[in-house]
């Protein structure tokens, strides 16, 4: 998919009906984005307005210039909790403004997308594996829940990874609040609660799934309200709760990155990191919701719809932004057909920021706590810790690795442990490819599994079907096979490479096949290819292991096996 402009695509087709759905969309997003910017500002550490800039500018950004049509772009719980990490520890070191080293931060984030989408590097996030993905927002969002314990029991202290915060929880001289507990609480229990009596009364009036998922959607803004309220009739400010307080209420001001040469190399590791988290999360949302509608998302373009956001992000007084897993699906069950949900839904944001944020000044923290925890368990996945299980050991394992590191030492130790944990599964699994000896199956001109099915053989022709490109990290264990099939038939005058499966052939493989070609013809057995494609005949036909062969490359397996077993 070429790099353009993507909106070009859904604006010409659009019209009144796709207009209504979107309009819907955006209110239903309106009443996510509102308390989870807040949210998530508080768990990046700045102040919660910030978190509001965060979902006005970058959003129209990335709707023109991203792919993915029900994708909501903002503040994440994942980059927002890595961003009040490198916050805290840069502003410490260098001794700067906080906010300054947020709008330096997010401007190298946006250049890093931006850079890698130029540079075409979309295929990055084929380094994780589902499983790993899966634990990693898992775990990640379970991580981000207890961060908000502090918050919840009216007390300072925290950290960032669960035993951080149990610690800090355990040695903390301060005094639980109980008005702070029971607010936090309350509004759990009143989000939980609501959504399933919500679904089951709407579900016995048999109300559309679309409008149930609709209306369950609006409740975070109704437990935002109504802590508001409940906080301002209750003067819960005044018996030592903390409150939201005073928000300062505008268009998002206009910010700039700090020309600090020491600062910008400082952040630049934190920065691309967070810069890969964030198109990790976004890419795996935006194609798990493309692929529903048969859309098509392109991976680079997605890179520089979301490296624009950041940029203007950065400039709007914002944080660094991405893809949000829970409230793309609530715009997504909604009904919005194309980004001018998300369009709609930054305006909605950006009036209630102008007009409307005297209501939060009476918000107690901890409710605000409360939504977030709800907020960021909702995509946990449990199952698939049992569905990796029943799959794969080699899934359940990088599964069960990278929710362990997550938990144990945080986000960006997750991700760095997931990659790798996908790339040693992904070369075990190419180092030792399937490999199968087959023959023909009777009554018929095709060749099946010898271990599967009732096939004819010949004890003077082996054939092996290779089920795995040939290159450097399986080409040893090629060898052992080949080895392994000549040792049980000592009759045996011809081998052959069943090669419909391997679509590549390098350098390593190449030398191999050479020397096999060598070994067995001191044995007096002919080396053979059957069914090779024509671009992998194509890296064939130069080398020296094709003028060398000993035997022949046959067009089609039954060509091999009727020739060879008559010679």
């Amino acid at each position: 998919m070429k790099l353009g402009l993507p909106a070009l695509a859904w604006i010409s087709g659009y019209n009144e009906r796709v207009l209504a759905r979107d309009l819907v969309a955006s209110g239903v997003l309106i009443a996510t984005m509102v308390p989870q910017a807040l949210g998530f500002a508080l768990v990046a550490g700045v102040p919660v307005q910030v978190g509001l800039y965060s979902a006005i500018l970058p959003a129209v950004i990335y709707a023109l210039l991203g792919t993915g049509r029900t994708l909501s772009v903002g503040p994440v719980a994942i980059v927002s909790i890595l961003t009040a990490t490198t916050i805290n520890e840069t502003s410490s070191l260098l001794k700067l403004d906080p906010l300054q080293v947020m709008a330096t931060l997010t401007v190298i984030v946006g250049i890093s997308l931006t850079l890698l989408g130029l540079f075409r590097f979309g295929f990055i996030a084929n380094f994780l594996s589902r499983p790993v993905v899966s634990g990693f927002i898992s775990a990640s969002g379970v991580v981000i829940a207890v961060s908000q314990l502090p918050a919840i029991l009216g007390i300072s202290n925290g950290g960032e990874t669960v035993p951080d915060v149990l610690y800090a929880l355990i040695v903390s001289d301060e005094f639980v609040s109980r008005e702070s507990v029971s607010l936090g609480l309350l509004t759990i229990a009143f989000l939980v609660l609501a959504r399933l009596l919500m679904i089951g009364v709407m579900d016995a009036l048999s109300v559309a799934k679309a409008v149930t998922y609709s209306a369950v959607k609006l409740l975070p803004l109704v437990a935002l309200v109504g802590a508001s309220y409940l906080g301002f009739l209750l003067g819960v400010e005044e018996q030592g709760v903390a409150v939201l307080g005073a928000v300062p209420s505008g268009a998002p001001p206009l910010s700039a990155p700090t020309l600090n040469p020491n600062l910008w190399l400082h952040l630049a590791p934190p920065a691309f990191l967070i810069a890969v988290i964030a198109y990790v999360e976004s890419i795996s949302t935006a194609r798990k919701l493309a692929a529903n509608r048969r859309e098509r998302v392109s991976p680079d373009q997605e890179l520089l719809g979301l490296g624009a956001a950041n940029l203007v992000s950065a400039f709007s007084s914002g944080l660094p932004v991405a893809g949000s897993l829970a409230r793309s699906l609530a715009n997504y069950d909604a009904g919005a057909r194309t980004p001018l949900a998300l369009i709609f839904a930054a305006w909605g944001v950006g009036l209630f920021t102008v007009l409307f944020t005297g209501i939060l000044s009476h918000v107690p923290i901890a409710a605000v706590a409360g939504i977030v925890v709800v907020a960021v368990l909702g995509p946990v996945d449990l199952g698939m810790i049992a569905r990796s299980w029943q799959s794969s050991a080699a899934d359940f394992g990088s599964l069960l690795g990278t929710i362990i590191v997550t938990l144990t030492f945080g986000v960006s130790s997750g991700l760095l442990v997931g990659v790798a944990l996908s790339v040693l599964v992904h070369n075990y699994r190419t180092s030792h490819p399937h490999v199968a000896i087959v023959g023909k199956l009777p009554g018929t001109d095709r060749f099946g599994d010898a271990d599967r099915h009732d096939v004819v053989t010949d004890p003077l022709v082996c054939t092996l079907r290779i089920d795995e490109s040939l290159y450097f990290p399986n080409a040893s264990f090629l060898e052992d096979v080949v080895y392994a099939a000549i040792s049980a038939r000592p009759r045996l005058r011809h081998l052959v490479l069943l090669c419909s499966s391997v679509n590549a052939i390098d350098m390593s493989a190449l030398e191999t096949l050479e020397m096999l070609n060598y070994r067995l013809a001191e044995l007096n057995i002919t080396l053979n290819l059957s069914e090779v494609k024509p671009h992998v005949m194509d890296e064939l036909r130069d080398s020296t292991f094709r003028a060398r062969m000993t035997g022949k490359i046959f067009p089609t397996q039954l060509e091999a096996f009727e020739t060879l077993r008559r010679a």
